[in-house]
């Protein structure tokens, strides 16, 4: 659900380098080349309303042709339809995770949120469900690529309720929008959550100059934001077992009450949502289309896996204890959760010689994003 075919656009080949944000605009440009990624709230709200308004219009010209549905009238402008609205809307969705202010971050989550609602009622819908599958046995696509678009298309919406009697489908859209809210508000919860620890000086002379050049200090203390921008290079690097545990526990509990509950809400109506699809589960649901095909198959799979790593998994352990051993002086250690980063990044230093924070100096950010993107 929220953004079904955002899974499904993998395969629905979608590109990266033709997407755009039209910021400010009362209609969305024909031809389109950049991203705007510095979309202020209202921006976000206007573009977002108005790029979903678009392709409701485009589902509605798909259903309400009166032409034989073929592949080029009824799957190409669908397949088009859910690209280009992927591709006007990737920084107002985007933005939910990086934008740099609360209302752009809102302003974003809103517009995730509508759009899932879009994509949960679009591929819940008979009539396009009724269109696709006539193209289908038009037998107009001719290529072997043709068809598996076109059978992607099918699955999607057989996977989305469209075939469902229409009490049931009602019950699946309903539960789908729930579960994309519960999802969203769990991401939003962590996205916000202002988790800090303190550490004193002496725990601090272990970190990474830069990084602790970055935190704030308190009375002769510092403060360390607790995410995921700090976890690999606090935890690699804090000599002081009480502080990795500290850190650790924290990072593990980032909001725990409000998310265990949301979590426990969004077990329940996916479990809802498989059933209404006559599925035993939602992993049996969500495993059914993909190579795995069952869990029985999956467990299969990572019992096997167990069989084969766990005694190298408790070698490797074994030398992280000894490490911890000769460290801190106790013969009888246990390495504890929030020891294993710490203890891995020792034996890199010393047995392999790999310094992470020195390898990082060849890697400066922006040289490191341009390289990526080729720019």
């Amino acid at each position: 659900m929220n953004r079904l075919l955002a899974t499904f656009g993998g395969a629905l080949l979608s590109s990266l380098t033709a997407l755009t944000v039209y910021a400010g605009a009362q209609q969305l440009p024909a031809a389109v080349t950049t991203i705007n990624w510095n979309l202020t709230a209202a921006q976000i709200g206007s573009t977002c309303g108005i790029a979903i308004a678009t392709a409701t219009k485009r589902e509605q010209a798909i259903i309400r042709q009166p032409a034989r549905p073929t592949f080029q009238s009824v799957v190409v402008p669908l397949e088009n339809l859910n690209s280009d609205l992927n591709d006007q809307t990737v920084a107002q969705t985007f933005l939910f995770a990086v934008g740099g202010t609360k209302d752009v971050r809102d302003a974003a989550l809103k517009c995730n949120s509508s759009e899932s609602a879009f994509y949960t009622t679009l591929t819940a819908s008979p009539a396009l469900y009724a269109k696709v599958a006539a193209a289908e046995r038009s037998r107009t696509a001719r290529t072997v690529y043709d068809r598996k678009l076109t059978d992607l298309w099918l699955d999607t919406f057989k996977r989305s309720g469209a075939s469902l009697p229409p009490d049931r489908r009602a019950q699946f859209v309903k539960y789908s929008n729930q579960l994309t809210d519960l999802e969203n508000r769990y991401q939003s919860n962590l996205a916000e959550d202002q988790t800090s620890i303190t550490i004193t000086a002496a725990q601090a002379a272990s970190l990474p100059a830069d990084f602790v050049a970055g935190l704030k200090q308190q009375a002769g203390s510092y403060v360390v934001p607790v995410n995921e921008s700090t976890v690999s290079q606090f935890l690699a690097n804090e000599r002081d077992e009480s502080a990795r545990k500290t850190y650790y526990m924290a990072i593990s509990n980032q909001e725990a009450v409000a998310n265990t509950s949301l979590l426990e809400q969004a077990i329940a109506v996916r479990d809802h949502l498989a059933h209404l699809l006559g599925y035993q589960t939602w992993a049996a649901y969500r495993l059914s289309d993909r190579m795995a095909k069952s869990p029985a198959r999956v467990m299969s799979f990572l019992n096997s896996l167990d069989a084969r790593i766990l005694p190298a998994a408790r070698d490797e352990v074994a030398v992280l204890t000894a490490l911890k051993s000769k460290e801190t002086g106790e013969p009888n250690a246990t390495l504890r959760p929030w020891d294993v980063a710490y203890y891995d990044s020792m034996l890199s230093k010393t047995k392999y010689a790999v310094d992470q924070n020195r390898v990082r100096q060849y890697f400066p950010v922006q040289h490191t994003i341009d390289a990526v993107l080729n720019i």
